[in-house]
């Protein structure tokens, strides 16, 4: 018999949003705020877990807020809680020294795209729009 993928999903206003990890089959949430962000799970059956926030459309990997939070070298294992001030509780564990610590990470930590990003995500959609709009005089 084959395998039963789980996926994690949120349900608002009639609509079904299924929430997917880069790489990884399996999601599991674990907490939600009030704010609508989500902390789960991902991984590819029996692995060890990536813990991931999913937030108005993207999913952002914990492990990423870590290192924002300048704990490079540390790795995450195991997500507590989100609260409703967009913090994260996680139990964290140092790759060099073995040492455990609770960790309460900031949201506010996440990189912010530069604007030449933005620059470009635009100019690139405005191409496609131009690409469709001769397309279709064509």
């Amino acid at each position: 018999m084959p395998h039963a993928y789980t996926r994690a999903f949120l349900y608002e206003n009639g609509a079904t949003t299924y929430i997917s990890v880069d790489g990884k089959r399996d999601t599991h949430v674990l907490d939600l705020n009030n704010s609508g962000m989500v902390l789960g799970t991902a991984s590819n059956g029996f692995e060890a877990y990536d813990y991931f926030l999913y937030f108005q459309g993207e999913t952002i990997l914990l492990k990423d807020i870590l290192a924002a939070e300048g704990y490079a070298g540390w790795s995450i294992d195991g997500a507590i809680g989100l609260n409703d001030n967009d913090q994260l509780i996680v139990h964290a564990l140092n790759n060099a020294t073995g040492e455990a610590r609770e960790l309460l990470l900031s949201t506010a930590a996440l990189p912010v795209p530069e604007p030449g990003t933005w620059a470009m995500l635009l100019a690139g959609l405005g191409c496609v729009g131009m690409l469709k709009r001769r397309a279709r005089a064509a």
